[in-house]
């Protein structure tokens, strides 16, 4: 129908291929109601402004609406929300069962920029009782004003998969604007059908990793961050591109694998340099927004890049890096702890007594053999099997 008057507000919905919106109230409300009282202050609410000033950063006030300070202390609706995502799944005769998420449920990337699933801290529950909190990345459905999308610096036309493109809406989001909240006191949710969309298909490939790299992660110090999920992006496609890894662990083959890392390193710093002169390339980001480092240390602090590699991934580098030997006298710090024992654990510790596990030989040197109970073919005794 179009605008009526220069104060109203479009609203801006970003729904993921393998999700769909249900609402799950009795009443009238919609998801619409919700996210336009997240997102746009009413008339009441800008008439009693000094009020408003009184109510803490992140907490619900009684009309529902989720503001955050400005620079010069008044308040602002939230410049985006999410909603929870739950999941779906289907039987063999068709019947559908939707599996709730849990309150806390985010979304976030590792260091080779992958999705993976995050939880808000309890100190971010605390502030608005779980009825919203941040979420590093958009989920599958994210609403924001339109006057707010069209206000974000960067809009790589270059970013052509579904996952870079939220890639690039989060950092619009959280590095210049004021960050993206999960609305779980909403009734609407978003459920996912897995079947649709893979998780491996919400990965992004490396020269598009290369160009988001290059255009967030530049000055400010950042650089450190830009190498690092460049080599780990490298390392991560040298061995998906490593087809029958020998069970000799050869070193050859170890130097294939080292060989193809530096080239495809090579390669995405190549890509990340030139992505700069493109003509869709965003421009002036160090000025425009927050650092990459702000948003590493204060949105993504649980990670931080320095996350534990998965079991797959330490085998895969085990094998590049090949068998070493230890010097007389040299400590291995890989075999301590990465974290202190809590206290249930050190009592357990505390009480035990130590064992001696030191290998006894019962068999005389090999003379004789303490387990030979069975009978042979002619019926005596002292075969052992095998």
């Amino acid at each position: 129908a179009g605008i009526k008057s220069p104060e109203e507000d479009l609203i801006l919905l970003f729904l993921s291929v393998d999700s769909r919106l249900k609402e799950f109230d009795d009443d009238n409300r919609t998801w619409l109601d919700d996210v336009t009282d997240a997102l746009i202050l009413s008339p009441s609410i800008e008439q009693n402004q000094d009020n408003i000033n009184n109510f803490p950063s992140g907490t619900k006030k009684d009309s529902k609406v989720d503001t955050k300070p400005t620079k010069d202390g008044t308040m602002q609706p939230s410049n985006a929300v999410s909603f929870a995502v739950d999941t779906s799944s289907s039987d063999t005769e068709g019947n559908v069962e939707i599996h709730s998420s849990h309150v806390g449920e985010t979304l976030s990337f590792d260091q080779k920029l992958r999705p993976r699933p995050s939880s808000a801290t309890g100190q971010q529950l605390a502030l608005s009782n779980g009825e919203s909190y941040p979420t590093p990345l958009t989920q599958s459905a994210t609403a924001l004003r339109l006057r707010t999308y069209n206000a974000f610096p960067a809009s790589d036309e270059a970013l052509t998969s579904h996952y870079s493109a939220d890639l690039e809406l989060s950092f619009n989001l959280w590095m210049c604007a004021d960050g993206i909240d999960v609305l779980a006191s909403s009734y609407a949710r978003v459920v996912v059908d897995p079947v649709i969309l893979s998780y491996s298909e919400k990965d992004i490939s490396g020269p598009l990793a290369a160009r988001i790299v290059s255009a967030w992660m530049s000055g400010h110090g950042d650089d450190v961050y830009a190498d690092k999920i460049l080599r780990a992006v490298a390392e991560r496609s040298a061995q998906d591109s490593i087809i029958g890894m020998t069970k000799d662990h050869s070193m050859s083959d170890r130097k294939i694998l080292v060989d193809k890392i530096k080239v495809l390193n090579d390669m995405l710093v190549r890509i990340s340099s030139e992505a700069k002169h493109s003509s869709s390339f965003p421009t002036g980001l160090g000025q425009k927004c927050r650092p990459f480092s702000w948003y590493a240390q204060n949105v993504h602090p649980q990670n931080d890049f320095h996350e534990e590699e998965d079991l797959n991934d330490a085998k895969k580098r085990a094998w590049m890096n090949g068998p070493t030997t230890k010097q007389e006298g040299a400590t291995n710090e890989n075999n301590l702890p990465s974290k202190p024992l809590n206290e249930d654990n050190m009592a357990i510790i505390s009480k035990a007594s130590p064992v001696n596990i030191k290998y006894v030989d019962a068999s005389g040197g090999h003379a004789e053999h303490p387990h030979k109970g069975a009978t042979d073919e002619n019926g005596k005794f002292g075969y052992v099997h095998d």
